[in-house]
């Protein structure tokens, strides 16, 4: 998945501040997108979410490929 360090910048920021579910579709797969590449380089940073989101994300980008 490719967005501009804007894109990505602006999805976390509003992931701060309402639930992964909330934010819109676009900004769902960027969050996710960046959480994937996250714990591919350091798998002890899943402890810092939640693991309904982690869940949800797998799903979400899974959905994505298909």
């Amino acid at each position: 998945m490719i967005y501009t360090i804007d894109e990505l910048v602006r999805a976390m920021a509003n992931f701060r501040h309402k639930d992964l579910k909330d934010l819109p579709l676009e900004e769902q797969r960027i969050v996710c997108d960046f959480i994937s590449r996250l714990l591919k380089a350091d798998p002890e940073a899943g402890e810092d979410f939640d693991s309904e989101e982690l869940k949800y994300c797998e799903r979400l980008l899974g959905s994505k490929h298909e």
